[in-house]
């Protein structure tokens, strides 16, 4: 499920878009292939319109862990690199657009290991 959500880390509570960035990819000088991590093992999501509900409401917010990783769904109309949490029967996709710098992206066990151009 993809609703219109807020992220919340559980590590730092701080609020994140939609499609959040995944961790920076370091890398040696040169052609040294690059590892990208996502940018959490768990995730909390609930609703984000509205910011608060009027009281006796309240909104039952998920906690999802990272099951998997993909390089096969778009982000943009360009190749993405993808997230996926579940978590109370739903499922929540963190992803970015591949890095224009390069030639391509695997998964390797818990990350990405992509290829400079």
């Amino acid at each position: 499920m993809r609703n219109a959500a807020r992220m919340i880390f559980s590590a730092g509570a701080a609020a994140v878009p939609l499609i959040a960035v995944l961790s920076s990819w370091t890398h040696a000088a040169g052609k040294l292939p690059a590892h990208l991590r996502c940018p959490a093992q768990t995730v909390t999501v609930g609703v984000e319109t509205p910011a608060s509900f009027p009281k006796p409401w309240w909104d039952t917010p998920y906690v999802m862990q990272l099951k998997s990783l993909s390089t096969s769904l778009n982000v943009g109309g360009k190749p993405g690199l993808s997230c996926i949490y579940e978590g109370g029967g739903k499922e929540w996709i963190v992803a970015r657009p591949m890095a224009p710098d390069f030639k391509s992206c695997s998964i390797s066990g818990d990350h990405f290991v992509c290829t400079p151009n």
